[in-house]
């Protein structure tokens, strides 16, 4: 799988788990509302964008240490 497969894998499970449309997601991970429509389309991201991607669903993910303490990413 590709890397750009993968990462698109990981925001699918994120967004699937999480209740929140894609565009929300593109929106508040990285200021880009057509994030995911893009990704499923075959566009890559950068690295940077891929890091800052995961660390927003990591400190999202339901039950992370920032949703229990109620820190803001």
């Amino acid at each position: 799988m590709s890397e750009t497969r993968q990462l698109l894998h990981e925001i699918e499970a994120f967004i699937g788990s999480a209740e929140m449309a894609a565009s929300t997601f593109g929106r508040k991970a990285v200021n880009d509302g057509k994030l995911v429509m893009r990704l499923r389309a075959g566009s890559t991201v950068t690295l940077e964008k891929a890091a800052r991607i995961r660390q927003f669903i990591l400190a999202h993910q339901t039950g992370g240490a920032a949703e229990r303490t109620g820190a803001a990413a």
